[in-house]
């Protein structure tokens, strides 16, 4: 039987979300994405996930932009999709954090490790970009969540939710003995309100949070 698995963003929307979503989160958890609907973004989402691989080279992301404009739109979806993907890259060339990492001089870490298990229920978190910085001798590790919903804006607490989700994972997954992880580094980002949210600089409220809704969620499922 395959494990129950839920996104970091998922995971956190649920905190706040009326029964409804709730419920729809909850199928989404259970069972796999069978349909056939047009994945939005992709375009968007994958050169600004290169581009911060490369670091962070914004021709890449303006040429993206010329590249879009000339796509057809044999569809209306295709349309609103292409119409999506430049103010997805137009909002990201707007956004600061990618500037401070640049400055920061980052290095990114590769690996295949994506998710963590919290009280039985699998949560990807799967950052865009796993980083370090080097200083005075000691690695401080970082990641990014980045998130592409135009009709709802997460709330503050929706990001830090997130971010609690990436330090989790970051000191789980990813840190090796004398590693680092700093609050500031690990980051929810949502593209469309142009909003960054670093995790708390103490871990108790937001993880309790965290390790409750899986908790909660894991124990719907199994009713």
């Amino acid at each position: 039987m395959e494990e129950n698995r839920i996104s970091i963003n998922h995971l956190s929307e649920y905190h706040n979300a009326p029964n409804g979503r709730k419920r729809t989160i909850e199928k989404f958890t259970k069972q796999k994405y069978e349909g056939n609907h047009p994945f939005w973004y992709t375009l968007s989402k994958n050169r600004i996930k290169k581009a911060l691989q490369n670091k962070l080279d914004t021709s890449f992301i303006s040429q993206s932009i010329e590249e879009v404009l000339k796509k057809k739109a044999p569809k209306e979806w295709h349309r609103k999709n292409n119409l999506g993907n430049i103010e997805i890259l137009q909002r990201f060339l707007k956004m600061r954090f990618y500037q401070n990492l640049i400055k920061m001089g980052y290095k990114v870490i590769s690996t295949d490790k994506k998710s963590i298990e919290l009280n039985g229920l699998f949560v990807d978190i799967k950052p865009d970009i796993i980083f370090y910085i080097e200083e005075n001798g000691k690695k401080y590790l970082g990641a990014v969540v980045l998130r592409y919903n135009k009709s709802k804006a997460f709330k503050p607490i929706n990001g830090q939710i997130v971010a609690e989700g990436i330090k989790l994972f970051l000191e789980q997954e990813i840190a090796q003995k004398g590693d680092l992880i700093l609050s500031d580094f690990c980051l929810s980002v949502d593209v469309f309100s142009e909003t960054v949210v670093s995790a708390a600089k103490t871990t108790s409220t937001h993880r309790k949070i965290v390790y409750d809704l899986c908790k909660d969620i894991k124990d719907k499922l199994a009713s």
